[in-house]
């Protein structure tokens, strides 16, 4: 048979017509995943406030506490070093950075307090979790700050963007 087994001329044409059309969507596709962009679940939004973990939303003195929490409740998993273990993430260093960057602080405590540890997530108190991220903040660089310790309060959360480097 001719035109592609039975299809005709009109069904010949419009098979052209969607693989053109596939054609140009898929070098669309490519070029954003070129760009640095992928497909897949879309990025949560951005925190509405400028600030950042760059301008010091925690203390030393909270960054201690919640150190001591890691040690006793994350530690056996994600390592004394923070940089992870077999199966864990780590919570420090670029893994921490790359997986975390453009969310909010308040979706970090969400994502812990639900969770971790496994099998036993909603066990730790919104303030227990925010003295931990204190700690992880402070062991991936983010300068410590004097004047308040980071909150447990959700709308305050929001408005501080976990970010790779400062200026983002």
């Amino acid at each position: 048979m001719t035109n592609h087994e039975g299809w005709g001329a009109v069904g010949f044409s419009l098979l052209r017509v969607r693989s053109s059309w596939l054609v140009a969507h898929g070098s669309l596709l490519l070029a954003a995943c070129a760009a640095g962009t992928s497909p897949g679940p879309a990025p949560a939004p951005q925190a509405a406030a400028g600030r950042t973990v760059w301008d010091g939303v925690f203390t030393d003195a909270q960054a201690e506490r919640g150190l001591t929490g890691y040690r006793d409740q994350c530690a056996a998993c994600h390592a004394e070093s923070m940089r992870g273990g077999p199966g864990a993430p780590g919570v420090a260093g670029p893994e921490f950075l790359f997986n975390w960057d453009g969310r909010t602080a308040r979706e970090l405590l969400d994502f812990v307090q639900t969770t971790m540890p496994p099998g036993g997530g909603g066990t730790l108190t919104d303030h227990q979790v925010a003295d931990m991220l204190a700690a992880i903040f402070r062991a991936n660089g983010f300068p410590v700050g004097t004047d308040a310790e980071l909150p447990a309060d959700d709308s305050a959360l929001m408005g501080i963007r976990i970010t790779r480097t400062k200026g983002e």
